[in-house]
């Protein structure tokens, strides 16, 4: 079993870590060690016996380390233990040092910039195979702890804008060592690069370790393991090199990091994966992935995916995907892909695709495809398409299509398109043009059917009517006043739906069934209602104006024991032609009128 053991990086420069430089030729110990502590301003704390028979020294460094000098002079003979601003010596043990019983050897040194000398802060040192690492402090030092001497370390050294370089130890001992990197970019380059981190995923920095971090970034080699195991990312099998293992199996008590996972991860709390997750990925809260998802993802809050989704994704909150999604993608609050989705979409509120997308989408409140949507969209509230729309919208309040749908739209309350081929059912309807039919109490269609009618009937000889819609299917709003008695006018006002046929180029049929309430001084104590089914012909004069006559059939529901009705009738009467009382309070009388009047179109 090995540890790993890192000198934490401090905010006061250490005594080891301060800068001498020391130019002497067979100059004795004591008197070295005098001017170490002068330059590096602290106190030497020894026993005169510790260096009584040693050998003097010659010595040429130029701004190196304190460690790096006591290093050269001691060869490892004596250790260093700073305390305050003292600086304690004592005698090495002989042979390996020793915890609790337990051996061990340090590997220990600095990593410099073999062109400029500088001390590289953030490196990663790591052995792939026994998954020992460490990271060089803000000072580029480095310490490793391991238990058994016999393995053989091959120490790989990397770091971002660096070329990697190996070291290979046999035979473990306590040893220093200094390890130059080489770049691969122009140091003026380099200089303005700040390579110390690279995150993947910003707002999840929290969870990932530091350390991890920086080996993710640094590292470029892969590894492939079996399995993981962790408590949280940087506790586990794979250690502070997760972030750059991929993982058969990953099996996460509260949270793991790993590179990838290629058959099943599961997390009690959360998953993060740099690269691809294939199989099956579950999480008590989260699973975060930075490449592709291809099986099944399921997370008690939230997934999030920066790469391509296929499968099953299933979010008790929500899914975010930055590419494509060609899955059954289930979110209890949202769905929200940065590109497109191919499949079945279903949010408890919202489902946003930015490009153009197929299949399925339904969500509580609302769906919305900011490019072309193909397929068919439910939402209890409204759908929204910025381009086209091949399929069906169905909404509680409202659909919109900014351009062309290929299909129907069906809301409670109002849908618009530019440009409809289909269907639109609503309250109200809006289209710049249509090729379909619009149902619903108004549409209006800006290049479609546009008519006002002046017309008289046997019954009120003023009546204005204006109608909306298409030619075969159109809404017909009027009112109309009877000017005999301007006192105590009698009045009417009603709605209806027509149809238009094309005889000739000068001759038009039409059909209305419209319906209509009686009212005298603004009086509505009883429904006087009047049904007319109406079939007219229109004759045109020009472009704008026609004249429009034909017969109409007349059902006059009203209560028969009800004596405050107005008089209908003038001297104009036409025949009754059928009389029946239904009820106490229903009762019915048709006839047969005419009307008469101008069509301005």
């Amino acid at each position: 079993m090995m540890n790993v053991s890192l000198f934490a990086q401090t905010a006061i420069r250490p005594i080891l870590e301060r800068d001498v430089s020391i130019k002497v030729n067979d100059a004795d110990i004591a008197e070295i060690l005098k001017d170490i502590s002068r330059q590096a301003n602290f106190s030497f704390s020894y026993s005169p016996e510790l260096i009584s028979g040693m050998s003097k020294v010659n010595l040429n460094l130029v701004r190196k380390s304190v460690r790096e000098v006591l290093n050269s002079i001691f060869n490892g003979k004596v250790t260093y233990k700073p305390k305050h601003n003292y600086l304690i010596l004592l005698a090495a043990p002989v042979g390996p040092a020793t915890d609790k019983s337990k051996e061990f050897f340090i590997i220990s040194g600095y990593v410099t910039d073999k062109i400029s000398g500088e001390k590289i802060p953030a490196v990663s040192l790591y052995d792939g195979k026994s998954m020992i690492s460490a990271i060089t402090n803000q000072y580029g030092y480095f310490s490793i702890k391991l238990e058994d001497p016999r393995v053989q370390l091959n120490l790989r050294v990397s770091k971002q804008n660096y070329l990697d370089t190996i070291v290979v130890l046999r035979n473990l001992k306590n040893q220093s060592l200094s390890i130059g990197i080489t770049p691969n970019i122009p140091l003026d380059t380099l200089a303005s690069i700040d390579s110390l981190r690279e995150r993947e995923f910003t707002m999840m920095d929290f969870l990932i370790p530091d350390m991890s971090a920086i080996n993710a970034a640094n590292i470029t080699d892969t590894i492939y393991r079996p399995y993981q195991v962790s408590f949280i990312p940087k506790v586990g099998t794979n250690m502070l090199l997760s972030g750059n293992v991929i993982n058969d199996f990953s099996f996460n008590v509260l949270g793991g990091y790993s590179l990838g996972t290629r058959k099943l991860e599961i997390g009690g709390l959360f998953n993060i994966d740099r690269g691809d997750v294939q199989k099956v990925q579950l999480a008590g809260l989260l699973n975060a992935v930075g490449g592709n998802v291809d099986g099944v993802q399921m997370a008690g809050y939230f997934n999030l995916d920066k790469g391509k989704v296929q499968g099953v994704q299933i979010a008790g909150f929500g899914n975010l995907a930055g590419d494509t999604v060609k899955a059954v993608q289930i979110g209890g609050f949202f769905n929200f892909n940065r590109r497109y989705s191919k499949g079945v979409q279903v949010g408890g509120f919202f489902n946003v695709n930015l490009e153009s997308s197929a299949g399925f989408q339904m969500a509580g409140f609302f769906n919305s495809a900011i490019d072309t949507f193909s397929g068919v969209q439910v939402a209890g509230f409204f759908n929204a398409a910025l381009k086209n729309v091949n399929g069906t919208q169905i909404a509680g309040f409202t659909n919109f299509t900014r351009r062309e749908i290929h299909g129907a739209q069906i809301s409670a309350f109002f849908n618009y398109a530019s440009k409809v081929n289909g269907s639109q059912v609503a309250l109200i309807n809006y289209a710049d043009s249509c090729t379909g039919i619009p149902v619903g109490f108004l549409s209006y269609v800006r290049s479609g059917y546009h008519h006002v009618d002046v017309t008289a009937d046997e019954l009120f000889y003023s009546n204005l009517a204006i109608s909306t819609g298409v030619r075969e299917f159109h809404n017909i709003i009027f009112v109309g006043i009877r000017p005999d008695n301007f006192a105590e006018p009698l009045w009417t006002f009603g709605y209806g739906v027509g149809s238009s046929i094309k005889l000739n180029l000068k001759n038009i049929l039409n059909f209305n069934l419209t319906a209509q309430q009686i009212v005298k001084n603004n009086v509505f104590d009883k429904a006087d209602v009047i049904g007319k089914f109406t079939v007219a012909v229109d004759h045109k004069f020009n472009k704008h104006i026609a004249l429009t006559t034909g017969p109409v059939l007349n059902a006059h529901f009203f209560n028969a024991e009800y004596k405050g009705y107005p008089e209908i009738f003038t001297k104009l009467k036409p025949k009754i032609f059928y009389r029946e009382s239904f009820s106490s309070n229903l009762s019915v009388q048709m006839w047969i009128g005419w009307k008469l009047g101008i069509r301005f179109t």
